[in-house]
């Protein structure tokens, strides 16, 4: 029994911060930039205080976010998961400015 494209993926974890939001040693606090996607009081201490995510099958995607969005950072975090929902490790942390 191997294994096919269809059976693992990429879950890629997000969160938006404002800009110029001091890190502090607690774990950020969450409010609603929209329905589905939630603002970080301060910038995340590592990859699992990202609070959205979506899942992944392709080699490149897109994160479409919300246009409040605009001007606020993005720190965003991926990991392998198996079709069994089991993750691997995280990958880097990396944070973008968002246009």
């Amino acid at each position: 029994m191997g294994c096919n494209e269809s059976d693992h993926g990429v879950r890629v974890y997000y969160g938006i911060v404002e800009n110029n939001t001091a890190v502090t040693t607690e774990e950020p606090s969450m409010t609603h930039l929209t329905e589905d996607v939630y603002l970080l009081s301060s910038p995340p201490r590592m990859a699992s205080d990202l609070p959205n995510s979506f899942f992944t099958r392709r080699v490149k995607d897109t994160l479409e976010l919300p246009l409040s969005a605009s001007g606020k950072t993005c720190y965003l975090a991926a990991r392998f998961e198996n079709g069994k929902g089991k993750s691997g490790p995280w990958g880097t942390m990396i944070s973008a400015i968002v246009p």
